[in-house]
């Protein structure tokens, strides 16, 4: 009777199994450990970081996108506004020319109507600028000694402050127009003052600021308004 001859091979695989089947521990520590794990472990780990530096590196691109995003919409909405604005910017500025007209033509034939021959009417403008300082330094010296200079502003804390700056540069300079008298004539268009405005301009004048205009501040106190120069326009607008 011939058998057939068994390679080594499978001779080999039956052994293996075997072993298994006693469950030979001799066997498995063979198999389990013929091959160090540390480079495989070190793969997963690098794998691991470059995993999470992508994430973050993702994540701070999309917060980037959203960023430009929400820049662009402000800056389209900032364009539509002022394509808006320049749109409608020609009819507001024609309604200002009007209204700066109407003024200047007021103020000017004010003025006209009582300006005498020989005097100088300077527009101040209320804001004592360098240029300006050294214009009226030069006029106070230039005329002569017995030139009368008057000084006419709003009846309020800015009108008395900027006429003692002036008196500084001119000592003979005396209020026009700025007294209680016309606090009391003009008081129904004057201009409505806080508790606040009114507390301080009356200790200003207990300590002593703006004597020269004591009787106007008294008025002011009892009427709780100031007077601007606009309420002499309205008024005399009104007569025939």
């Amino acid at each position: 009777m011939n058998v057939p001859r068994q390679s080594f091979g499978q001779i080999a695989m039956e052994r293996l199994a075997q072993l298994i089947d006693r469950g030979s521990e001799t066997c498995k520590f063979k198999i389990e450990f013929s091959y160090s794990l540390t480079p495989f472990e070190e793969v997963q780990q690098a794998v691991a970081v470059l995993s999470n530096a992508i994430r973050n590196t993702l994540h701070k691109v999309e917060d980037h996108i959203a960023e430009l995003r929400t820049q662009k919409d402000q800056k389209s909405s900032a364009l539509a506004n002022l394509r808006k604005n320049i749109k409608d910017y020609p009819r507001g500025l024609l309604q200002f020319k009007e209204r700066l007209a109407n003024e200047l033509e007021k103020q000017t034939a004010y003025i006209a109507s009582e300006k005498q021959s020989g005097e100088l009417v300077i527009y101040h403008g209320g804001f004592l600028s360098p240029q300006k300082r050294r214009l009226f330094a030069l006029i106070a010296n230039g005329a002569a000694a017995t030139t009368n200079m008057q000084y006419w502003a709003d009846i309020d804390m800015g009108g008395f402050r900027m006429f003692q700056q002036l008196q500084e540069l001119i000592p003979t300079l005396a209020p026009m127009r700025m007294s209680g008298e016309f606090v009391d004539q003009y008081h129904e268009h004057g201009l409505i003052r806080s508790k606040e405005y009114l507390s301080t301009l009356k200790t200003d004048m207990e300590n002593g600021k703006y004597w020269l205009f004591k009787d106007a501040i008294e008025k002011i106190l009892s009427y709780g308004v100031t007077i601007e120069q606009e309420a002499f326009l309205n008024e005399q607008g009104k007569s025939p």
